[in-house]
């Protein structure tokens, strides 16, 4: 297997087992956690996982995975950011506010990202510079 092949298989067994909340918010961390394009994968696996239980309990895994599959397409089709890159500001911008190159910037990128994760309504470039503003201020 390739890197990218192994990554992806080992991201999957890591989560196959997790309980996401069936809420867009915890949806939305649940594919920033494991990926955008891996997610659909995790889909099947959780459903393999349910189809595999008790038969009393089948059909309650079913429709967990059912609801699942519906919040992960809605996230994407509104295109919620659920990642770094997707953010509208970057490292140059948090250097140019006075963040330290390295370890604080990506620290800064992952709070604003948990911050959007929870009200995407954040990811505003002006929204996102006063946040890391005030973030800088408070240091």
């Amino acid at each position: 297997f390739d890197k990218k092949s192994i990554k992806k298989i080992i991201t999957l067994i890591d989560n196959h087992d997790i309980h996401i909340e069936l809420t867009d918010v915890n949806v939305r961390k649940a594919i920033s956690k494991v990926g955008k394009d891996a997610f659909p994968d995790l889909i099947k696996v959780i459903l393999a996982d349910k189809m595999a239980q008790q038969p009393n309990r089948k059909e309650k895994g079913i429709e967990y995975v059912n609801k699942l599959g519906e919040l992960y397409k809605d996230t994407i089709e509104k295109g919620h950011c659920l990642s770094i890159p997707e953010l509208k500001i970057n490292g140059d911008d948090l250097i140019n506010i006075g963040f330290a190159q390295g370890k604080e910037i990506k620290d800064v990128l992952e709070i604003l990202l948990n911050m959007v994760l929870e009200k995407p309504v954040l990811n505003r470039r002006e929204e996102l510079i006063r946040i890391a503003k005030q973030m800088r201020s408070n240091n």
